[in-house]
């Protein structure tokens, strides 16, 4: 479970609620050099039995850890909501144990599931604020492997790709999800909840973003091939140490989105380059590439990053600051207006969130699992 205080994504103040393990990380999943002929392509064979954790879980990824007395126990979401830890935030949780297919917790926030049957899962949210705080309403995205889902939702129109919840302070949210069959194999279900509020510069926006991993059947690793991203240099960020978590410019020459407005004014096509770098981890060694994955939404649905590529999959390396992707959106089918442009970042893609973080002590490791999104405005003209 999350709870975290609404203020610009850039700020956002996270405690997580959680399972946490005892294991001490000794090697981050390599990425081999594929002899083929475009080079910056790499292959992730099996990312998982790269991984050494000491001691070594007797499920083959991970043991659902339970602190000694008088340590920080997990809560439960509703014993969090009923002392919260801040004055005015939210707190949201996928209910994987509600899952109509669960079978065992075996880490955090990663469960063992039936295979090849369709099934239910619940999600949970609350708005903690004091009394004269406006009501927000949240729009909610469901991806299955990086993919949006948009019959999920049981209770609004046929094809809706979102779902709305609006909270008044202490109100509590709820929606149920119809999920597909899984195939045996390793699966990453997210839930992303983006405030419905007027849009802001620079992409800020007030975002609620949780993934569970589902372990189906005989779960193989997920093969993927990852691009290798090359450093770009930016002269402002010479001397930084910490990578670009998620931002755009437009015709590379670091023109911000639409200057001192919201909104770009763009018809048919926007061409811009989306900017990311290697997010930092703690407590932990060897560790080389960072994989990444990048979605888009424009207006709730799913479109391409890049050419016939609904999702992008990238890697970057512990000294990349910065690089950057040239993207083109189609917008010949928008009507004159304003629309909402939406990039997510998803760091170490369908790797089971037990792999990426655990532990309290010296012996914990942290692989900044976290995940960012950034909502731009876009002004159709008449024409």
């Amino acid at each position: 479970m999350k709870f975290i205080t609404r203020s610009f994504a850039s700020l956002l103040l996270l405690i997580s609620f959680i399972g946490l393990g005892w294991m001490l990380f000794r090697e981050h999943p390599t990425i081999s050099q594929e002899p083929t002929p475009t080079s910056e392509w790499v292959t992730i064979s099996d990312p998982f039995s790269q991984l050494e954790i000491t001691p070594s879980p007797n499920t083959g990824f991970c043991d659902f850890y339970e602190p000694p007395p008088g340590m920080f126990q997990p809560a439960t979401f509703d014993e969090s909501i009923a002392d919260p830890p801040f004055d005015q935030g939210v707190a949201y949780n996928i209910e994987v144990d509600s899952f109509s297919n669960f079978i065992e917790l075996v880490g955090d926030r990663t469960a063992r599931v039936e295979a090849d049957v369709p099934f239910q899962g619940e999600y949970r949210v609350y708005h903690h604020a004091p009394e004269d705080v406006t009501p927000i309403t949240i729009r909610y995205y469901v991806f299955l492997n990086q993919i949006q889902l948009t019959d999920v939702f049981v209770d609004v129109p046929e094809d809706t790709a979102f779902k709305a919840i609006t909270l008044g302070p202490k109100e509590q949210g709820r929606f149920t999800m119809q999920l597909p069959p899984l195939p045996s194999g390793t699966h990453e279900l997210l839930v992303i909840g983006v405030e419905d509020a007027p849009l802001q510069r620079y992409g800020i926006n007030s975002n609620y973003v949780q993934r569970v991993t589902l372990l189906a059947g005989y779960h193989p690793p997920m093969e993927r091939e990852y691009r290798v991203m090359p450093q770009v240099d930016l002269e402002h960020l010479r001397g930084s140490q910490n990578g670009i978590t998620l931002n755009v410019t437009l015709n590379d020459a670091l023109e911000t989105w639409a200057g001192f407005d919201v909104y770009l004014q763009a018809h048919d096509e926007l061409s811009f380059e989306i900017h990311f770098g290697y997010g930092g981890t703690s407590n932990s060694t060897n560790h080389d590439h960072q994989t990444v994955a990048l979605m888009m939404l424009l207006n709730d649905q799913q479109v391409p990053v890049q050419p016939d590529q609904m999702t992008f999959y990238g890697a970057v390396n512990p000294g990349t600051i910065n690089t950057d992707l040239p993207v083109t959106v189609d917008l010949s089918n928008l009507e004159p207006g304003q629309h909402r442009l939406t990039l997510i970042r998803i760091n170490y893609p369908n790797v089971p969130v037990c792999l990426l973080k655990a532990g309290i002590g010296f012996n914990s490791y942290y692989f900044a699992p976290s995940d960012s999104v950034s909502v731009y405005g876009i002004e159709v003209p008449e024409q």
